[in-house]
């Protein structure tokens, strides 16, 4: 076989692979946001405090943000009668150019009481 011939092959078989890492996943799903938030939803129901919220992510050992105080991210258009906590579990998708983490955000009133929970794939990669 002669050499352009070959390279031809092999950048052919690259691409080929490079475009099969884009549709299909290398591993299987860990949990959909759904799933992530249905799963929280046992543990945590509206009204739960910030310690619990913290309680239920450490024994997932998942690390958090902290408190955000909202109020102070008004001139950014976030809501400033309320906190959120923000977590996030990296890699339950991937593929050769992307990989797929689940965000969640929970929302607390200024009693610091649980009103909403949100989970949202969020896409890394290349």
């Amino acid at each position: 076989m002669n050499k352009p011939r070959l390279t031809a092959l092999i950048a052919v078989a690259v691409l080929v692979q490079t475009i099969a890492g884009c549709v299909s996943e290398s591993e299987p799903k860990a949990m959909t946001p759904s799933e992530f938030k249905a799963d929280l939803a046992k543990s945590l129901a509206p009204g739960a405090s910030v310690t619990d919220v913290e309680a239920v992510l450490t024994r997932r050992g998942l690390e958090n943000s902290g408190l955000i105080d909202n109020a102070e991210l008004a001139h950014m258009g976030f809501d400033p009668n309320t906190f959120e906590l923000k977590t996030i579990i990296r890699g339950t998708r991937k593929s050769s150019l992307v990989t797929t983490d689940l965000a969640a955000t929970f929302i607390f009133d200024r009693d610091k009481k649980l009103i909403e929970t949100r989970v949202e794939e969020v896409h890394t990669g290349l």
